[in-house]
């Protein structure tokens, strides 16, 4: 089936379903979602063995919906930063199951997803990401009548590097979501008034809502095309 990027895609009738997930961080995120509405979510420790198991896990929760692997329009999948490894599993299935059903794919970026789930009154959002040695993955957001307009690019940097980036934009205070380890959150609090959500990890309500945004819009890909978002080499 051949399918034209460029097109908007209406994903809210009920006939049509995606079928979403992201290994990129600590914990993952399943689901397949009928008319723009989650149907079914499941959550994961995104370790290194969870190759194998994605796709019959992604088979398993659509059967038992009633469905068929051929009843899925679109694939969603985050594409970092994460993870080295959880990136290229959450990415290589994506392609796999777009190429096999002939259906296209949005590419997700992680700090998008988690940036929607901060839901709280302070003007700008952090979104990050634990990049280990002392560094985090970031991009920072403004709330604009209701939406998230992206500041910056996805960054690789230490505290005392965000707090310049944040100073730059004039951030005093901003809603952080994510999980990065205590004493980089505690420096970075240093400088900047932060409100933490409750929610750290990406989350099926907010990857669905961003794919079918994309979708709208035509910002979608194919197997060939989804490229994942790495910040740094793999240690």
């Amino acid at each position: 089936m051949a399918v034209d990027m460029t097109r908007g895609m209406s994903l809210d009738d009920e006939a049509s379903v995606i079928a979403a997930w992201d290994t990129c961080t600590v914990r993952g995120a399943l689901a397949v979602a009928r008319g723009g509405k989650v149907q079914a979510e499941e959550y994961f420790e995104a370790v290194k063995g969870h190759t194998g198991w994605l796709m019959p896990q992604l088979d398993r929760v659509v059967r038992i919906l009633g469905m068929e692997p051929g009843d899925i329009d679109l694939v969603a999948t985050g594409v970092g930063p994460g993870t080295f490894t959880g990136v290229k599993v959450g990415i290589s299935t994506a392609k796999a199951v777009a190429l096999g059903l002939g259906i296209p794919l949005a590419a997700v970026p992680t700090l998008d997803v988690l940036a929607r789930q901060a839901h709280a009154d302070a003007p700008y959002v952090i979104a990050a990401v634990d990049a280990r040695r002392g560094q985090f993955y970031a991009a920072v957001y403004r709330l604009e009548s209701g939406g998230l307009e992206r500041l910056t690019g996805y960054l690789c940097l230490e505290p005392s590097g965000l707090l310049e980036v944040l100073d730059g934009l004039g951030v005093e205070e901003a809603a952080f979501v994510g999980e990065v380890p205590g004493p980089l959150l505690e420096e970075l609090s240093s400088g900047v008034r932060l409100e933490e959500a409750a929610e750290k990890y990406p989350t099926a309500e907010a990857l669905v809502g961003l794919a079918v945004e994309m979708a709208r819009v035509g910002d979608l890909t194919d197997a060939v095309g989804a490229l994942p978002v790495y910040l740094k080499e793999p240690v």
